[in-house]
């Protein structure tokens, strides 16, 4: 155990961010903010959300705001929480890493079942053939028909009941409403779009930043009936890897500009709320199940501040995992806990 091994660790540990960090530890009450987040201390076993981990200097150092006062780098706080010799937590910290500490035997058969999970995590993401797309120029003639948001009374409506802005929805042109042209693909068992009242209809955009879907959304109140969606795909045309995304995050996965944060939002109404959110410098991305892919990924730049808002639950801790995958090599990614930061439940 040398000093070169203590860095490689610590580096290695780095890499993981202040969240990503927090996840290994088992801590699942994770508040984020920026490059930093806030969690129940895991040394004195707190309750309360007031000890702090955060990215600076390229190193993760953690401080508690409450009863033990504990502060120090990554190390110590493996040390403190598991209650070991440095030598232990820096061997804990090297699995988490997965850096191979100087002197260390090989275990070949984990890294063989390392790589076999990994590679079928992966063959369940990525789509096995190319998806379905619909017509360019049928596309295109559709959403051309589709009225301002604001215009349509039913999905202004909609709108301001999920506390989004129509006007401003509406100039970031991230949904419109239904249209005099309702093409064959826009029916669901039989019925049009129309007279299922499936009438915001939402853009989707591929890797290149090109219109290439859409889906259409229910402004029915109350529960639908058995068997219906609150979203509906286009009849062979589905969502995979087509993401919603706002001009800037449209600007970016067309090479024209390179935002230094990107937000990603699970489901339609998540998306809509956030991307109307005027915050500045943020490329905000929607995606539902089987949007996200490397391509789509391959678009973000180098060393950009991702923040993933996925449902507190299997599927989106799934698309989460597979989002952390594809960047985490290269940005700064963390998850935000959004019933602890919005009260969402």
């Amino acid at each position: 155990m040398g000093g070169d091994d203590v860095q490689r660790v610590k580096d290695g540990l780095a890499r993981m961010g202040a969240a990503g960090f927090a996840r290994a530890l088992g801590i699942r009450k994770i508040q984020a903010s920026g490059t930093s987040v806030r969690v129940p201390c895991p040394v004195h076993n707190g309750k309360d959300p007031n000890c702090d981990i955060a990215l600076k200097d390229g190193e993760l150092v953690y401080m508690c705001h409450s009863t033990c006062g504990e502060g120090g780098d990554s190390l110590k706080l493996l040390q403190g929480i598991r209650n070991c010799s440095f030598k232990d937590a820096l061997t804990e910290g090297a699995n988490m890493a997965g850096v191979m500490l100087e002197g260390a035997s090989p275990n070949p058969e984990k890294a063989r079942i390392a790589k076999a999970e990994r590679a079928h995590f992966i063959s369940q993401n990525i789509p096995t053939e190319p998806p379905k797309r619909l017509p360019v120029s049928e596309l295109e003639t559709f959403w051309e028909s589709c009225p301002r948001a604001c215009d349509s009374t039913s999905v202004s409506g909609w709108l301001v009941g999920r506390r989004i802005e129509p006007e401003v929805a509406s100039d970031l042109d991230i949904v419109r409403a239904l249209g005099d042209v309702v093409p064959s693909w826009a029916h669901f068992k039989g019925s049009s779009w129309e007279a299922l009242r499936y009438l915001a209809i939402i853009p989707l955009y591929d890797s290149a930043g090109e219109l290439r879907g859409v889906r259409g959304a229910s402004i029915a109140r109350g529960v639908l009936p058995d068997g219906m969606p609150k979203r509906l795909a286009p009849m062979g045309g589905g969502p995979k890897g087509l993401v919603m995304a706002c001009p800037t995050a449209r600007a970016m996965l067309g090479g024209n500009a390179r935002p230094g944060r990107i937000l990603i939002a699970e489901g339609e109404p998540d998306f809509l709320t956030w991307a109307t959110k005027g915050l500045d410098d943020v490329a905000t991305i929607g995606i539902v199940a089987g949007s996200w892919t490397p391509d789509i990924a391959a678009r973000l730049p180098d060393g950009a501040e991702v923040l993933i808002r996925t449902d507190p639950d299997g599927p989106g801790d799934k698309y989460a995992e597979y989002i952390y995958e594809t960047l985490a090599d290269r940005c700064a990614v963390l998850r935000e806990d959004q019933t602890e930061v919005t009260g969402k439940q």
